[in-house]
Parts: structure tokens; C-alpha cells; sequence
């Protein structure tokens, strides 16, 4: 839990990833466009950084702007120094049995701290806890409390908070700012959302921009009332 971990993404810009996608190239095929000329898209990468227990990288950006190419690379980087699965989680490969009520999915903690763990992630309704149908939102909170249950060293999310309304959105980001000190669990959070920079507070901010330039700056997070 208390390695920390420089990030340095300079070969980013080597992944030869295609400006256009499969689906992309066979519409240019068809109508006769010169794909020829069409030119790899090569994020700049970001400025390294470090990475130390209860930090938080956020990472914003419009969509095609390289946000998620960027986070895939800091994922790939993360699992040299974290090879173990159980110590980074990415909440996209976290999967939530069909038909499972989020208080099934806790059977490795006493029912109190299962509960617990839902309310931190937002899941706060006694009558949730029970559901098993759930919509986009709550199952991404249900992926959350599920990994912040388990105490890894670090917590990843693309599209984070990408379904959520802002009131939600913003108490969402300060609890685990909260968790995040409490645990020095770190999260690397991707998201084209901005609005939620100031209830999240990160350590590391990344901004990724459309002509594949990013602007990182790091910030003393402020103190909880």
C-alpha cells in the first residue's frame, strides 16, 4: 500500500493508434476518400508524475481528444509496478452477477460493512440495497463500492461519473475524496466532465485537448470542514 509510483508516459506518442477506427477506414474505403493521408493520432503525452498512497489523478478532456488512449497507457504503466490484480482494480472489468442485489454482492464482509461500503459509493436507499435491477448509474456505483470494499492500492475508472447527474456526481467525488485519505487508496478517474474538479480536489490533473496537446498541474487538495 505505500509504494509510490512515477508515471512517466513519454512513449505514449509510439502507439501508432489509427485516427480512424475499423468502421472509420471502411466508410473511407467506399466513398473513396485518400486514407492514405490520413495521419496516425499521437497524443502528446502528459508531464510524468508521481503517484503516492491517497492521491487522486483526474483526467478530462473532450471526446477525441486522447483521454482514453492516455488512460489505457497509464493502466499499462501501473500494472509493472501493481501486477497483482487484487491491488488495481479497474472498475470496468469489475462484473456484477445477472440479477444480484447489491447487498449480494458483499459476501466476504459482515452485513454492517457491506452496507457501509454502498452508502460511500452513493447507495445510500435501504430499498436499493434489495433491488436487483439496476440502472447505468448505480451499477457503476456498485462496481465502486464493491472495489473500495476489497482495499487495493489502486482504484481506476474510465467514464467516471459519465451517467450521473451533478448533485450525485458531486457528493460522489467528495466521499471518495474522503475514502481516498482515510485508505491511501489512489484513483485514477478518466472523465470528459469538468464540473466536478472542484468536489473532487485531485492531487494530479491532466488535461487532454482536442489537437492532442495536454496541460498537467497539481494541486494542495483543501481541508474537509
Amino acid at each position: 500500500m505505500g509504494t509510490q509510483c512515477t508515471i512517466n508516459l513519454a512513449d505514449l506518442n509510439n502507439t501508432n493508434t489509427p485516427f480512424l477506427s475499423a468502421r472509420g477506414l471502411e466508410l473511407a474505403r467506399h466513398f473513396g476518400l485518400p486514407i492514405e493521408r490520413q495521419p496516425a493520432f499521437q497524443p502528446a503525452p502528459p508531464r510524468p508524475f508521481s503517484l503516492s498512497p491517497g492521491q487522486i489523478v483526474y483526467l478530462t478532456g473532450p471526446s477525441g481528444s486522447g483521454k482514453s488512449l492516455t488512460f489505457q497507457a497509464i493502466l499499462r504503466h501501473l500494472h509493472t509496478a501493481w501486477p497483482d490484480p487484487r491491488q488495481l482494480v479497474d472498475l470496468n472489468a469489475i462484473s456484477i452477477p445477472s440479477g444480484a442485489a447489491p447487498a449480494d454482492c458483499f459476501n466476504h464482509l459482515p452485513l454492517d460493512q457491506a452496507l457501509q461500503f454502498l452508502t460511500l459509493a452513493g447507495l445510500s436507499e435501504p430499498a436499493v440495497w434489495l433491488r436487483p435491477n439496476l440502472s447505468v448509474g448505480e451499477l457503476d456505483r456498485l462496481r465502486l463500492a464493491r472495489a473500495m470494499s476489497f482495499k487495493p492500492a489502486v482504484i481506476c475508472a474510465d467514464e467516471f461519473a459519465a451517467s450521473l447527474d451533478l448533485i450525485t456526481a458531486a457528493g460522489l467525488c467528495h466521499r471518495i475524496r474522503q475514502w481516498s485519505r482515510r485508505s491511501h487508496t489512489r484513483f485514477i478517474l478518466a472523465s470528459h466532465r469538468d464540473d466536478l474538479i472542484d468536489d473532487l480536489q485531485p492531487d494530479t490533473l491532466i488535461r487532454r485537448y482536442p489537437n492532442g496537446q495536454s496541460q498537467t498541474s497539481h494541486h494542495q487538495p483543501k481541508n474537509d470542514p
